[in-house]
């Protein structure tokens, strides 16, 4: 879609409206939310004074805003709604209740009177005293109200009727505890946002209980949902309550703010004295007090605002752009597409109160553009809103930032979503581990004295150009920390005289209890149980350093294996060695299983060999212990432990379907190459073989390509 409001400004005296709420609030991370803030005040001016945008496609269409204005807790939300009520539209406020309503409602009572005593043959004297017994009856008119029913706006709306000025002005603070009691004013306002109508309820007819002549004039309504996001998106009936009042309208009719805390810029005390007392604010929101005062006189009442057929051209090509943005949408996004496809109906409104506050009676293209720049921004709000945290997120962070274990009772207290049936909270839990392994957060569960304790943390990506390690010239004494990249590892290990560890230690002295939780890399030790020609192709798809020991021979090969993975993680000493004993299990070959401390201590070689080989950088997450992954991964080791370590490697990586001839062949030549005869293999490879199943090659098949490129090579 093209974007031409992108060159325009936003409208100007919003955006002196705008410098003078971040300057009081001290908020510049918030400009959003102060703009449909602004966006509301004036429709409401706009409406109290029954302005209409007159359009040649639509007809007669009435300026109002609806708006949801979302803000952290402590940025301002209350703070700058007082600014505005009470120094920039209190002075509109007085003279539109005090003087402009009563005025010409005084002249709609008499004209209405005049009109039903030519009709009925009747004193028109008599006609107006029946209508302003029925008027003063309906009680005071609002100028805005907090809470209320839906009988009561109704009554309010006809007194509005009557007097053929005013508008409904409804302001809802903090809309996530308050969500449930709106309801019944919220349905009312879903009615009367397009052009001010609404159904009239019928109700029973009695002598305390009049049933008034219904009414059909249409009477304009502003609604301010506000509050905090935390308590609207909390993954309880709140948020899903909200979610269901986008559903059924509120998405297409509601421009959204969103806003955070801070500002950009840090003060003094001194100069911060002095900003807030800057002389030149005050004298701006006098300026426009008088300005908006002044809206409120007579002669703006029933404002026609007229759309030009340049700018209802424009207005029309926006809508068209929308409505093929929203057809390439999804049909679940549903949502999203009544969003989309009736941004134009919001630009139009919000067009239309800049040019009643701009004065004038045609709409401009200036106008225009400001509107849909704010309605543009107030999509991109609307997005964040509907990509919001889910539930098992919310919980998987939450279990991940507690220091603590946790408990059900302790999720149940904490979080408002986490309620009903073991199986629902299992559900959830499920659901948050698994969005974990997916965005670097392990959760971890152990049951004890059949209590489940939950834990997590979040893990950071492995930054391959910091590998965590620490060395010294002495065993246990002056080991430095150190951060050095991966590919200049070999300098490391191929040092004269060095011991190192995978961690760094509390005071630099090497000792278990000294470890500092943290590693980004695993080392394996390989005493002359499998060639270092036969790891590098076990392990070949893994990035890996392989470099030679002191005691390695060509006949007995002494090696170790450093592997990268691929997030840092952070366990204490018994967890650590946990972690080990999973990896041990999980590799290929027997290795030296007594290096599953995290003060285990390596010795450099100056005079051996190294190699890097690249490949994909090791997960961890399948051997952090008690998460769910790692106890699949061991589930699968369980139920094929009588095999010996190469064998269950092969049958959990290689021989997977469609390659189980290659498999069987490279486990064979494997084989060969460690020296066995001929008949020591084929055994080997049958056995393996019987181990597929139903998957197993046939005898025939086996014997013609396996054993036979096997038998080749004696």
């Amino acid at each position: 879609m093209e974007k031409p409001w992108e060159h325009y400004p936003y409208h100007a005296v919003s955006e002196q409206i705008l410098g003078i709420l971040r300057q009081k609030t001290q908020n510049t991370r918030s400009d959003l939310y102060f703009r449909v803030l602004i966006a509301f005040h004036l429709a409401q001016m706009a409406a109290s004074m029954r302005c209409v945008v007159v359009t040649a496609d639509r007809g007669r269409i009435p300026v109002n805003a609806y708006v949801c204005a979302l803000m952290e807790s402590g940025a301002g939300k209350g703070h700058s709604l007082n600014i505005f009520e009470d120094q920039i539209v209190h002075r509109f406020k007085e003279e539109f209740t005090k003087n402009t309503f009563p005025e010409v409602a005084e002249v709609s009572l008499d004209s209405e009177a005049a009109t039903n005593a030519s009709k009925k043959a009747t004193e028109p004297e008599d006609e107006l005293d029946k209508l302003n017994k029925e008027f003063h009856g309906l009680g005071a008119m609002p100028y805005l109200f907090s809470e209320g029913t839906g009988p009561a706006y109704k009554q309010v709306r006809t007194k509005a009727q009557m007097a053929g000025i005013g508008a409904l002005n409804y302001i809802c603070d903090e809309i996530g505890s308050n969500i449930m009691a709106a309801q019944e004013l919220l349905t009312v306002c879903l009615e009367t946002y397009d052009v001010g109508k609404t159904k009239d309820k019928i109700t029973k007819s009695s002598s305390d209980n009049t049933r008034h002549e219904q009414r059909t004039e249409p009477v304009p309504s502003n609604l301010m949902i506000f509050g905090t996001p935390a308590k609207v998106f909390n993954g309880g009936k709140e948020e899903a309550e909200f979610i269901s009042l986008l559903e059924t309208g509120y998405a297409r009719r509601l421009l959204f703010g969103y806003g955070n805390k801070g500002t950009e810029i840090e003060h003094t005390a001194e100069e911060l004295y002095d900003l807030l007392a800057n002389k030149n604010v005050s004298s701006n929101l006098v300026a426009l007090a008088d300005k908006f005062a002044n809206l409120a006189d007579r002669i703006n009442h029933n404002t026609e605002i007229v759309v030009p057929r340049e700018v209802g051209i424009k207005l029309l090509q926006y809508k068209m752009d929308c409505e093929k943005l929203a057809d390439t949408m999804p049909e679940h996004e549903h949502i999203r597409k009544a969003e989309m496809q009736h941004r134009y109906f919001k630009a139009l409104k919000t067009a239309g109160s800049y040019a009643f506050v701009d004065g004038g009676g045609v709409l401009t293209v200036d106008q225009l553009y400001a509107a849909i720049k704010l309605v543009e921004d107030s999509g991109e709000a609307f997005a964040t809103i509907m990509n919001r945290p889910k539930s098992y997120e919310i919980l998987a962070r939450f279990i991940s930032q507690s220091e603590d274990e946790l408990t059900h009772a302790d999720l149940d207290a904490n979080l408002v979503f986490y309620k009903g049936s073991a199986a629902n909270k299992n559900d959830l839990l499920q659901l948050a581990t698994a969005w974990g392994y997916a965005n670097n957060v392990i959760i971890k569960r152990r049951i004890s004295d059949n209590i489940e304790f939950i834990s997590g943390e979040s893990v950071k990506d492995n930054d391959l150009t910091e590998m965590i390690l620490s060395y010294s010239t002495q065993m246990a004494e002056a080991y430095m920390p150190q951060k050095p990249p991966w590919e200049k590892l070999h300098l490391l290990t191929q040092a004269d005289g060095l011991h190192w560890v995978n961690h760094h230690m509390i005071d630099n002295y090497r000792a278990e209890a000294n470890a500092i939780q943290g590693f980004n890399m695993l080392v394996i030790d390989c005493d002359g149980t499998i060639s270092m020609d036969a790891a590098k192709e076990l392990l070949k798809t893994y990035k890996a350093l392989y470099h030679t020991t002191k005691r390695h021979t060509p006949k007995a090969n002494r090696f170790r294996v450093i592997l990268p993975i691929k997030y840092e993680v952070k366990l204490n000493a018994k967890d650590y060695k946990e972690f080990m004993s999973n990896v041990f299990n999980w590799l290929p070959f027997d290795t030296d299983e007594n290096t599953g401390q995290r003060s285990k201590k390596w010795l450099t070689n100056s005079k051996g060999t190294y190699e890097y080989t690249d490949g994909e950088v090791l997960d961890p997450t399948s051997f952090i212990p008690r998460t769910s992954k790692a106890v699949e991964c061991a589930k699968g080791i369980k139920n094929i432990s009588s095999l010996d370590a190469l064998e269950r490697w092969f049958l959990l990586n290689e021989l997977v379907e469609g390659n189980r001839n290659n498999g069987l062949l490279k486990y064979a030549m494997l084989q060969y190459d460690a020296g066995k005869d001929y008949e020591t293999v084929e055994a080997a490879v049958k056995s393996l073989n019987q181990q597929l199943g139903d998957d197993k090659l046939k005898t025939d098949e086996l014997r013609n390509t396996v054993l036979k490129t096997l038998s080749s090579k004696y």
